[in-house]
Parts: C-alpha cells; sequence; structure tokens
C-alpha cells in the first residue's frame, strides 16, 4: 500500500445547524478577542533614523534578538530574530515590528520581554554586540528605537583649488583615524584635486563614545607626497591650506 496524506477543510456551519437546538452553549459561545487568552502584542523596532546612511560607510546588518518568556509549564516561551540589511534600508524600510500572545496573564508583566542586538561591520571587523556581556535587555516599551554603540561625525572638508594650480599640487588626500570597538583604524579616506566639480566635499566618520577623531593631510607636489603632522579633530569643518614653502 501507499500512504498519501490527505489535508481536508471546512465550515463549522453545519455542525452548528446540527447541535444549535439540542444544547447551543454547550458548543458555542461568544468570545472577546481583546481576552486575556487571546490578546497579542506588537513591538516595532526601529534604526534610529541619524545612523541609516551607515549602511553605506561601515554596517553591513543589525540582528536583533527578540525573547519572552511565560511563567508556566507549557513552553510557551518566544524567542524570534529580525534582520535589518542594507536591501531593506535602500527600499525605505527602517523599521520592522514582532509580536506576542499574552495567552491569559492577569498582571502587567505580560508587557515585559528581553531584547539583544548585534551590529555587524563591514571589512571583517568583529561584530558588536549590545549588551556587551551576552547578556539580554529586558524591557516593557511599545517601540524601540536602535541606537549604535558608537557615534557619528558629519565632517565638511574645503579647499581654494586655484592654489592647487598655482603651487603645482597634484591633488590632496585627508585621512582619518578613529578609534572604533575600542580598537584603532584608518576609516576613511578622500582626495582632492585640482579640477573637482564641487569645492566642498562632506563624509562621515564614526567611533566610540569619548575618543577624538584624527585627520592627516598629505600633499602630492609635482607626483612627491608632502605629508603633514596628525591633528585632532575640533568641530566639524576644515579648511585645506598648503604650506607655501
Amino acid at each position: 500500500s501507499i500512504k498519501v496524506p490527505v489535508f481536508s477543510s471546512g465550515n463549522i456551519g453545519g455542525l452548528y445547524k446540527t447541535l444549535k437546538d439540542t444544547n447551543p452553549d454547550k458548543y458555542f459561545k461568544i468570545v472577546n478577542l481583546d481576552d486575556a487568552d487571546f490578546s497579542k502584542r506588537e513591538i516595532v523596532f526601529q534604526l534610529d533614523g541619524d545612523y541609516v546612511e551607515s549602511f553605506n560607510d561601515i554596517l553591513n546588518s543589525v540582528t536583533l534578538s527578540f525573547k519572552k518568556t511565560y511563567d508556566d509549564t507549557q513552553n510557551n516561551d518566544v524567542t524570534r530574530d529580525i534582520v535589518f540589511k542594507r536591501d531593506d534600508l535602500a527600499k525605505g524600510i527602517s523599521y520592522k515590528t514582532l509580536s506576542y500572545p499574552r495567552l491569559g496573564t492577569a498582571g502587567s508583566e505580560w508587557l515585559d520581554y528581553e531584547y539583544k542586538v548585534s551590529w555587524n561591520l563591514k571589512g571583517g571587523l568583529p561584530k558588536i554586540q549590545e549588551p556587551s556581556n551576552g547578556t539580554w535587555i529586558k524591557t516593557n516599551e511599545a517601540a524601540v528605537v536602535l541606537n549604535p554603540p558608537f557615534l557619528k561625525k558629519s565632517i565638511q572638508i574645503d579647499a581654494d583649488r586655484s592654489l592647487f594650480k598655482e603651487m603645482k599640487i597634484n591633488s590632496c588626500t585627508v585621512r582619518f583615524f578613529v578609534i572604533l570597538e575600542g580598537k584603532p583604524q584608518s576609516q576613511k579616506m578622500l582626495v582632492l584635486r585640482p579640477n573637482d566639480v564641487e569645492n566642498t566635499l562632506t563624509t562621515n566618520v564614526y567611533y566610540d563614545k569619548g575618543e577624538p577623531v584624527v585627520y592627516q593631510v598629505t600633499w602630492y607636489v609635482n607626483g612627491k607626497p608632502v605629508q603633514e603632522e596628525p591633528k585632532p579633530l575640533e568641530g566639524d569643518y576644515i579648511y585645506l591650506m598648503p604650506k607655501t614653502e
């Protein structure tokens, strides 16, 4: 014999017609879907809008792990993961939702849940776990804004291109050094040329809170590099002035 699974579905209307004249209250009743047995709660997790563009710079993805535990013996705990990817941000998707059931919990503790976040960096850098000790963040908020565990600084760089031609400067590079997740790194390099259409360039750098941002300028005069000493960044604007000697 060959066993073949068969799936069937039907409407309970026929059952109701058969039993309604006997003892309908025994088999049917009206229920309130807002009752504690049926209620569900939806949580919104959203990336901070100021850091959405960081996916173009240093982030590959963000993974959020969710956990809801119940004080019962039926193992009804809910565990889920949601992932923010670069494609999501390109489509304008900066938030995602998930839900969990109340399962008859009477008190306000049904609002409590836990989560943790993993920030996955580009370039093979180690991921940043939040919290860093592997524990869970406990909260009862209906909406959570995800802020990266680092800061962003938007920098404008300006230079007089006419001086480039007068001083026979072929190009100029500006390299930014930061400390991210406790580790120093060369994060960004910009190149300025005499024939640039725009005089002002804008870039973003990302660094640990309380740590400095350092930049170093190198001029290429007649093809030969002239390197300046590294300088701490003060403010968010740099005006490059080549030395006359």
